[in-house]
């Protein structure tokens, strides 16, 4: 009988066998330390490059938000516009956190 890998999510297959194929003077306590901390430190750097763009791009909304004034002005009138059209919502959620909220025991 096949056995399938229902997990989720799914195993990364590159990852198990790096760290579990048997290098030549792999075996050692420090050896396995460094094979680690050389992973780590790659995928880190890696991570970094994949996401400086996406980090650097919020930095900058987030300068138009906090800095420029109109943008600021804009985005929060939008909100509240959206805000407004949605008392409905509103009021459910009031209700929903009124059922939801427990007295202290003394």
């Amino acid at each position: 009988m096949t056995s399938v890998d229902t997990s989720y999510p799914p195993p990364d297959t590159s990852i198990r066998e790096y760290f579990t194929t048997q290098e030549a003077g792999i075996g050692e306590r420090r050896e396995q330390a460094a094979r680690y901390a050389g992973f780590f430190r790659v995928l880190f750097d890696e991570a970094r490059a994949m996401f400086c763009p996406v980090v650097k791009e919020a930095r900058d909304l987030r300068r138009q938000l906090v800095i420029e004034r109109p943008e600021r002005q804009n985005f929060y009138e939008n909100v509240v516009r959206k805000a407004r059209s949605n008392r409905e919502e509103e009021k459910k959620l009031q209700v929903r956190i009124m059922c939801n909220t427990r007295t202290p025991v003394d």
